[in-house]
């Protein structure tokens, strides 16, 4: 397990699953660039789980650029993401994002941890871990 504590933004890699945490708050230049770092590993996919918070438009800007980079040009395919959330806005993005990357981003609202990682291939008892995982790290967050 690796993980990175900073002030709106959690990065934490749990067996082949990226988990982020964002609070309601644009992520710091740092926060997002650690984050860009990590997006070169083989991974099998990402839960995001914010309260609101996520990207500006040059950070989704270069995130899309990356992951042009390490995945298109590459000839990989992005993880599949999933982003649990109840904003508006940050649905918004999935929508966004699934334009530029077809199929590769799913919404689930916060509460449906079942949901979002069953969409990821996670069994029941991963299930439970992963949920742990984000409740330590929003806890972490607050």
């Amino acid at each position: 397990m690796k993980s990175s504590n900073t002030a709106n933004l959690m990065v934490r890699i749990e067996d082949d699953i990226l988990l982020l945490v964002h609070n309601h708050k644009t992520p710091s230049e740092d926060e997002w660039k650690h984050y860009l770092a990590v997006l070169n590993r083989n991974l099998k996919g990402q839960l995001i789980v914010t309260l609101g918070g996520g990207p500006n438009a040059a950070q989704r800007r270069e995130a899309a650029k990356r992951a042009k980079a390490v995945f298109k040009d590459n000839g990989r395919q992005i993880p599949l993401s999933v982003v649990m959330t109840d904003s508006a806005p940050m649905r918004g993005l999935v929508t966004v994002f699934n334009w530029l990357f077809p199929n590769r981003f799913r919404a689930f609202q916060l509460h449906d941890f079942k949901g979002a990682l069953h969409c990821l291939g996670s069994s029941s008892q991963q299930v439970a871990f992963y949920e742990r995982c984000i409740g330590e790290m929003r806890a972490a967050l607050s």
